[in-house]
């Protein structure tokens, strides 16, 4: 086994262990005191000393807030090591799905990187088109499209959200399926969905502001990495952390865990949600789907697993 692979074996030993440390998540903005309930999630990176990353693979621990010692968790420590494996902590802050909150008026054929949504949300992103059956869908989360396990399918999807002023008289799509979110439950590998365009010229596969993907490719450590988002448009980042397990927040009090995510330092703010993540070269291979984050952290489902979770064949 290679070390990396080493790193990961010994991480997921014991990222169930590392969360129990923190069994609820505190809304910090309500002005409520922070206990012991810090910890947000666990995953693999690069260890980072006196503010620069070494080339040390580590198991990353990350908090809502970070406290001087930076292994403490308020009254309970992360241990410096786990069999040999440093540990390291960064602060995230909550991390939250990122929808109903530029990109945001209405474009015929709609784009990836623009305003969509479920008829009953605000708005996120579409991400790109893809290929099912030899049909196009659009591909988003299901909190974008599916309004978070509530809706039906068939249900309308408005291309602007309605947060940008769309209405049933912008609908270009309807719900055609998504994975279920499991809150407080089992563990989440996606937060995905598709919608069957009404007419295919109504969308297109060109993604705002870039290229069209071509094709997918797995994230590594380090990888450069580009999206088109509703809110903040086209950002770029870096792979930081790989095998990333946490817990969102997806309404007050309603939490979803999710395994096996990656996560970049900050490339996105509310309604970006649904961005397709891509490789920031002249190939654009989509590695990822955008669903949760913070002002620090953007959290992101390997595109692998989507396209399983949902049947899809291919980039369109």
């Amino acid at each position: 086994m290679s070390l990396l692979e080493d790193v990961l074996i010994i991480k997921r030993k014991y990222q169930i262990e590392i969360l129990e440390i923190s069994s609820r998540i505190l809304t910090l903005s309500k002005g409520e005191e922070l206990e012991k309930q810090n910890i947000t999630g666990v995953g693999v990176g690069y260890k980072m000393k006196d503010g620069r990353f070494t080339n040390d693979l580590s198991i990353v621990v990350s908090v809502i807030r970070k406290h001087k010692d930076p292994n403490d968790i308020v009254g309970e420590a992360i241990p410096p090591e786990y069999e040999g494996v440093k540990t390291d902590v960064i602060q995230t802050g909550v991390l939250k799905a990122l929808s109903a909150l530029p990109n945001r008026s209405v474009n015929r054929p709609a784009l990836g990187g623009s305003s969509i949504g479920h008829y009953r949300i605000g708005a996120g992103t579409l991400g790109c088109l893809v290929r099912q059956n030899e049909e196009p869908y659009i591909l988003s989360n299901n909190h974008v499209l599916a309004d978070s396990n509530n809706a039906q399918i068939g249900d309308p999807i408005l291309q602007p959200g309605s947060a940008d002023d769309g209405s049933l008289a912008d609908q270009i799509a309807e719900l055609s399926s998504f994975e279920t979110i499991s809150m407080g439950g089992r563990l989440n590998h996606v937060d995905a969905a598709l919608a069957k365009p009404l007419d295919d010229t109504v969308v297109s596969p060109d993604i705002m502001d870039l290229s069209r993907p071509n094709g997918i490719s797995t994230a590594t450590l380090g990888m450069k990495v580009v999206k088109s988002g509703r809110t903040t448009q086209v950002t770029r980042e870096e792979i930081r952390q790989l095998d990333y397990t946490c817990i969102i927040e997806y309404d007050t009090n309603v939490f979803a865990t999710f395994d096996n995510q990656l996560l970049t330092y900050w490339m996105s703010d509310r309604g970006d949600s649904g961005s397709v993540i891509m490789t920031d070269d002249n190939e654009h291979k989509v590695c990822g789907l955008l669903f949760a984050g913070s002002i620090w952290a953007t959290i992101i489902n390997p595109i692998q697993d989507v396209f399983t979770a949902l049947n899809i064949d291919s980039i369109y």
